[in-house]
């Protein structure tokens, strides 16, 4: 959806005119990028959907705010990113609970594999900046192509190639060590079986 296409819908909206079919058509075109965005901020599946739900809360509440011409994907990254912002704010001041010092309060605590999965995944992302992260997520979770991405965070499409390579480059570069150490760890191994 381009830029002006979504400009339409927010006026529809503006305007309180077929608010339903326009707000489904927003929401579809743009769910992807926005949790995207929301999953690379707070590393958290959960706080990344609930992020979504409160963006399109905003938008809806504030829509007389978004004046037209500007970047109206633009405007909507920024209230995704202050939502993911004011979360991690509340987190910080949050007092956490150990759940391992309080089986009795939650109970036996097993961790799935699917969850262990993600964890693997958040590492890998955890070696990028937020602006390659964000871009590798619209680009692999998204669907995005480098184009939208970039009209999206107001970024040349040269500059969205560059990072999104030089993130690419960074992972493989982890997994490659994480590799050689398993490899290494391996050989010891066999060595110490050799011996005995």
């Amino acid at each position: 959806m381009t830029n002006k296409e979504l400009e339409k819908l927010i006026l529809c909206l503006q305007e309180g005119g077929a608010e339903g079919a326009a707000f489904d058509v927003l929401y579809e075109s743009t769910y992807r990028m926005l949790y995207s965005i929301s999953l690379g901020i707070l590393k958290d599946y959960s706080l990344a959907e609930d992020a979504l739900q409160e963006t399109y809360i905003r938008l809806l509440s504030g829509i007389g705010n978004y004046r037209m011409g500007n970047n109206a994907y633009g405007y909507l990254v920024s209230i995704c990113r202050n939502v993911c912002y004011n979360i991690l704010r509340k987190r910080r001041e949050e007092t956490l609970v150990d759940i391992a010092d309080n089986e009795a309060l939650f109970g036996d605590y097993r961790i799935e594999e699917s969850s262990l999965y993600r964890t693997e995944i958040t590492s890998y992302l955890d070696v990028l900046s937020e602006e390659e992260r964000q871009i590798v997520l619209l680009k692999v979770y998204g669907g995005y192509k480098h184009k939208e991405i970039a009209q999206a965070i107001g970024k040349p499409i040269g500059t969205v190639l560059w990072l999104y390579r030089r993130a690419v480059g960074k992972m493989k570069s982890m997994l490659s060590e994480e590799e050689d150490t398993e490899i290494q760890q391996k050989a010891s191994q066999s060595k110490k079986g050799k011996r005995r």
